[in-house]
């Protein structure tokens, strides 16, 4: 019966071992077997999950970037008729084009060279806040073009240079201002600031607010607001992990209309 079992790959089941003879030693031995296969297949299994959670991210991450330079290109197309404005708007969107498809490459050779989402390493260097603030904002600024709604951001002033993984950074804001752009009804607010050694962002967007569910079990993998088949649930667990891994957290609530979702990453 044992052997029928694991033939039909069920191994939900035990074999007693009630004497110490040969059948006793058999009974044993063919427990044994079967353990080891059952802990085979549950680490089968959680490869394959990691792997799964490893791919839908690398799907999801890659969609932003590339939302950018699409904008990018028509920009180039429209600005190449006028070449002799300066500044020359054509050469500003081919450079915005290269650092985004350099940031494509990075990515791409990072998430070829791990395992699982959680092998992802920090990488944190002194940036300067307002050359960071300044790529935040033209990059925010396509990302609304797209889904015309209306993106308000705001930051605070700061002196000093921040220690921080800016491909972390960006990847989190992208993430976080493309959920919002999905649920909001016409506008979007961004704050960014700095407060002991943290730096502080918060999302904002006038629309249904996050689902019961996710209010009440946090985020997971694959965990998605509807039924929308074109969105794998990773974007908040990347946001997560990310936070995370950068000396941080993310939290979020429903407002009286509308959502709210605040990151702090550690830069110091």
């Amino acid at each position: 019966e044992g052997a029928a079992c694991i033939i039909e790959n069920n191994l939900d089941f035990t074999i007693e071992t009630k004497t110490q003879d040969e059948f006793g030693q058999l009974c044993t031995a063919f427990e044994t077997m079967r353990k080891t296969l059952l802990e085979n297949n549950y680490t089968l299994w959680r490869q394959s999950e990691e792997r799964k959670r490893l791919n839908a991210a690398f799907s999801h991450n890659l969609r932003n970037p590339v939302t950018v330079l699409k904008g990018s290109v028509k920009l180039a197309l429209k600005s190449i008729e006028n070449v002799t404005v300066t500044p020359n708007p054509f050469t500003d969107n081919l450079l915005r084009i290269e650092k985004y498809t350099n940031r494509i490459e990075q990515y791409v050779e990072t998430m070829s060279s791990i395992q699982k989402l959680e092998d992802i390493a920090i990488q944190r260097k002194l940036v300067k806040w307002d050359s960071l603030i300044s790529e935040l904002k033209n990059m925010l600024c396509f990302l609304g073009e797209e889904k015309q709604k209306q993106i308000e951001f705001a930051a605070v002033k700061y002196e000093k240079n921040i220690l921080i993984d800016k491909s972390v950074l960006f990847q989190i804001v992208e993430n976080l201002v493309s959920n919002a752009l999905r649920f909001a009804a016409t506008r979007i607010d961004i704050l960014c600031s700095i407060s002991d050694g943290k730096l502080l962002l918060s999302v904002t967007d006038d629309g249904c607010g996050f689902p019961d569910r996710l209010i009440k079990n946090g985020i997971q993998p694959f965990q998605k607001a509807n039924d929308d088949t074109g969105h794998f649930g990773m974007g908040l667990y990347t946001c997560e992990l990310f936070c995370k891994k950068h000396g941080g957290n993310i939290t979020f609530k429903n407002n009286q209309a509308g959502a709210t979702i605040s990151v702090k990453l550690t830069i110091e």
